[in-house]
Formats: C-alpha cells, structure tokens, sequence
C-alpha cells in the first residue's frame, strides 16, 4: 500500500485529531497545523495530501470577523497546496449546507440545492466549498483533485452540532409542533469518512451519514430529563438574546435545524468511496446516551422510518378516525378490492378542501381493509404549520417530489396523490366537482417511470365539509400560509369545524402504464395522454356518483358498499 504525507490544516478539534490517528494506523505520516501557522510551514513535511477543517466547533461572538477570517485562511492554504505539489485536497463540510426548509424532500442527494437564507451564518460551509471548487479550476492541468465531505451530527459535544448540544442538557428547549428526522455519526466513524475521501479519488461533494434515521422528539425524550417545548419565535427571540450577550453558544437561526428534515442519502459515498459507517444513526445514538448518566435509551424504538411515519401513534388515534369515518361522514366505499395488499401502485384521487381530511380517510380506510400504509405526497407548505406538520408526518406524508416517489416505489410502498394540487383543495364550491387541471402532470410521469400501476378513486362529500362560498385575496395570507387565498365558509374562519356531509368514496380498476417505458416518462405528450385518460375517468365516476346522490348529508348510492359494486372497467391500452 503506497504511503502518503497527509496534512490536516485549520481549526485541529477532537475530529482533525481523530482523523490523524485513523491515518497513523493505516500507516500514513500526518501532520497537524492550526491557523496560527501559516501553511509554507508545511514545505519540509511535504505533504501529497490534505484535509481542511475550515471552521472552530461553535460561531463565536464575533462570528463575522470570524468567518471572514477563516475563509481567507483558507484560500491561502488551497493556493499554496495548488502550487506545492499536493494532489488532492479534501475539505470537511457539513450537510446543514443543504438548509432546514419544508420543501426538503428527505434524504437528500447531493445535487440538491442549498435553501439556506441568504443572510445565514451557515452559509460558511457554501463559501468554503466554493474556495475548494476555484481552487480546483484554477489548475486544472495539475494532478489536484478536491472533493467535499458533508458530515452530518457528530455525537460528540465538542464537534459543537447543535443537535448533539441538544442531547446533552439536562433541560432541553425543543421546537413545539416539530419532529423532523435526525441522522447521526460516530466520531470514529466521521473520521474514517475523511480517511476514505482523502485516500480516494473521487471528486465533488459525498454525504456521510449513519443509515436510518432517529425522530429528535423521541432522541430528546431518550436524552433529557426535562423538556420544555417553546414555540419558534419566542426561542428565537430568547437564543438571539443571550447569543448576543456573549450567554448562548448558538445564534438564534439554529432553532431551524429542528424545524423541518435535512436528512441526507450517502449513496454516492458507498458507491464512489466505498465508504459506509461502521455503526448506523439509532445505534450510534443509542451508544451515546448510555454513556450519559440518566440517559434513558430504552426508550428509542427499535426502527424509524426513513420519513416518520409512525404506526404506534396511528393506533393511538384510531378510534379518533374511525369516528370521523364511520360516525361523522358515515364514509360509503365501493371497490376497495382494487387496492393491491402489496407492492408498489399510484394511487390518484380528486382532492377538495384546504384540511387535508381526505388523506386521512383514504389511509384510514386502506389501512382498515387492506392492512397496508398508503403514503401520500404533500405539498410542502402544509409541512410549515407546527403540529400539523408533525400529524401529516406521522401519518406518513411525505414532501412530493420524483425522488421520494422513486424511493417509496423501489420499497413496495403504495403512494398517493392528489393532481390537483392546492388549486383543487382551494376551488370555489360552485363547480367544485369538475376536474382542473393536473398540475405538470407529474403523477403520470411518476407511474411510467417507476413502471406502476395508478388506482383512480373517486370521492364525493368531502367538497361539502368546507364549502368555499368566498375569498379574500391577501399577499399577506398567501405569505404566511402558502394558500393562495383566505377561504370563507359557513365555519371557516370564525368555527373551524368541517360539516358533517355524507362522503362517498369509489376506488377504481387500476390503470396500467402498458407498454410504455421508462424512458418515455420524457415524452410529454404520451404523459399528457395518460394523465388525460385518468383524468377523464375520474371524471366521468364523480359525475356518476353525483348523478345518484339525493341529498348532501344522508343517503346512499351504492348497491354493495366495500363489495363488488358495479365499477368502470378500464382497458389497459387505453
């Protein structure tokens, strides 16, 4: 095994020291330099190699100065080592850089984009990667080749990740109404990435994080004696306060990062490094806290699920939703047997009303026939409300996107959605049973690429629960909720109580993508066509069904109710 000169450069903490050692023992020479030393002080040690640990553990007071200050020592470490022979530079990053934010889909890749504020401290970990890439460009005829590593929670205090600060208090202030997903690594397993990365070839930005992920509630619970949940701007206001007396060793803005999911897929790593962590997320966390007095780590689960759905809670609030289905809209189904049991399928229903109830009637329903967790894809402005946020997550919503389809799909999950999107749940009750329009027609899209089949369901009843009688158009509102207007209702907004309406609900033949491919998830006209067809079946089902109904709050319309009614019948090569 070729031997390499490895210098570790910047701010040496417990993670640079680690790393060294992880060398050492593999029979590398090493050599630590903080940013009291210049880097031509390297030139007897001659390092091939070298990893940069760009910023202290925690921001301190003066944190602009700070940053400023350890960014411009960073580029000259990159210029020098450019120009001095080294042949690779890897830099330790952090997968915050990525940014806590709703319409983060969940096990991010490392194309996605960053959705940090632009004002955010955080912003640090961009600003270095972007001297890594210049410097790169700047010789590219040399043999110098750069790649990022971002880390995610170190379950070391001194690495200073707010997360893992959290989990060391006696009394902890968590976010009230959130539960995002959390990932963690061992030190050991941090600093064998950057060994991995820095031996390696590889080039670009690799994620590392421990498998699986934990719920922060649940970690917190495990962790903290005590725990006193404050909402989001009061916590913010306390932290910038004692931040700024010099009391606090995080800024206000790191409340966000228990907000909403920023958790990371490290596939490229395993792929292009061959890197995987030595221990995963739960058990790294579960090692942590029985090395902490009065830690209680019995209190983990013994799996999470990668999104948060979460099945002992669902049970806990059953007989709350087989009230609201089987008492208060007295929920009438027909053709629950073109549900699969198994494997992955698309589920496309029609969607009224700003509440998301008919998400919770349709997994409600599934889960009490067919035994089996649907998984809906959410718009991500309903991920902004603290609590509901939490209930949608735990009911296994999950943030639409192709990713997470793609990913729920290659599990065998059944997925659904709702093509209308936000202006469907926002139509105006006066022709609210007419389709609009399928959005990009993604859906289809989603189902020819994953090669699933769609079950079309058709409901009635829910459009009645919210009758939308008005609107009052207002920049504020659509800023602060992501709707695109305030609804007015006979209860909405004054008695925020839905009415109790006669729902009927029609699940259809399923819809195959027949002999398309995947490759022709890019032809937009044969999506159009599919999406179209959908559309007009469902259509045509709602027209039918509301041709039977008599009355708005009782009655039924179907001959054999969760039977073999008499359903349309949907050729394939339609």
């Amino acid at each position: 095994m070729e031997t390499h000169r490895v210098a570790l450069i910047g701010h040496i903490g417990i993670l640079a020291r680690s790393t060294a050692e992880a060398l050492e023992q593999r029979g590398h020479l090493t050599c630590l330099l903080d940013l009291s030393q210049p880097p031509e002080n390297l030139a007897s040690f001659r390092p091939s190699r070298i990893i940069c640990f760009p910023f202290a553990p925690t921001l301190a007071r003066s944190h602009r100065n700070q940053i400023s200050h350890d960014l411009s020592y960073l580029k000259k470490v990159l210029h020098w080592a450019a120009g001095s022979g080294v042949t690779r530079a890897i830099l330790r990053s952090h997968a915050y850089a990525y940014g806590s934010s709703m319409k983060n889909p969940g096990m991010m890749h490392e194309e996605r984009i960053s959705l940090l504020a632009k004002d955010s401290l955080e912003r640090r970990w961009l600003q270095a990667e972007d001297l890594l890439w210049a410097a790169a460009k700047a010789e590219p005829s040399s043999n110098f080749s750069v790649a990022a590593v971002r880390l995610t929670n170190i379950l070391r205090a001194e690495e200073g990740d707010f997360i893992t600060h959290l989990l060391t208090r006696r009394a902890a202030i968590p976010l009230a109404g959130y539960d995002p997903r959390v990932q963690f690594l061992t030190l050991s397993d941090a600093a064998a990435a950057l060994v991995a990365a820095v031996l390696s070839g590889g080039s670009g930005v690799f994620n590392i994080s421990g498998e699986g992920t934990v719920s922060f509630r649940d970690a917190l619970r495990a962790a903290c004696p005590v725990r006193i949940p404050v909402a989001g701007p009061v916590q913010r206001r306390i932290r910038s306060f004692l931040w700024k007396a010099g009391l606090g060793r995080f800024p206000s803005e790191s409340v966000e990062q228990v907000r909403y999911n920023w958790t990371i897929s490290s596939e490229k790593s395993r792929r292009e490094l061959g890197f995987v962590p030595q221990t995963d997320t739960l058990h790294a966390l579960k090692e942590f806290l029985q090395a902490r007095p009065k830690s209680r780590p019995e209190r983990l689960n013994s799996s999470y699920d990668d999104y948060g759905l979460n099945p002992e809670y669902l049970a806990r609030l059953e007989s709350w939703f087989n009230f609201l289905r089987k008492i208060y809209w007295r929920v009438e189904v027909e053709g629950i047997e073109n549900v699969p049991s198994s494997g992955p399928a698309l589920l496309v229903a029609n969607h009224r009303g700003f509440m998301p109830f008919d998400g919770v009637i349709h997994r409600s329903l599934i889960l009490a026939h067919k035994n089996r967790h649907i998984r809906f894809l959410v718009i991500p402005s309903l991920f902004k409300f603290p609590f509901l946020s939490d209930f949608l997550i735990r009911q296994g919503g999950v943030v639409a996107s192709q990713q997470n389809a793609k990913r729920l799909f290659d599990r065998g999950e059944l997925v659904g959605i709702f093509p209308e999107g936000i202006s469907g749940a926002f139509r105006m009750y006066k022709g609210a049973y007419q389709m609009g329009e399928f959005g990009k027609d993604a859906f289809a899209k989603m189902a020819v690429e994953n090669s699933v089949s769609m079950i079309p369901a058709a409901v009635i009843g829910h459009v009645e629960i919210f009758p939308i009688l008005a609107r009052v158009n207002s920049s504020a509102v659509t800023r602060f909720t992501g709707w695109p207007y305030l609804p007015i209702t006979p209860t909405f907004p004054l008695l925020p109580i839905p009415l109790p309406t006669k729902w009927h609900i029609r699940y259809l033949e399923p819809v195959s993508v027949g002999k398309l491919r995947p490759e022709d998830a890019e032809n937009p006209k044969l999506v159009k066509d599919l999406s179209q067809h959908v559309k007009d079946v469902l259509q045509r089902n709602v027209d039918e069904m509301l041709a039977r109904r008599k009355h708005i709050f009782f009655g039924r319309i179907f001959e054999n109710p969760v039977g073999s009614g008499k359903q349309e019948s949907i050729p394939a090569q339609e």
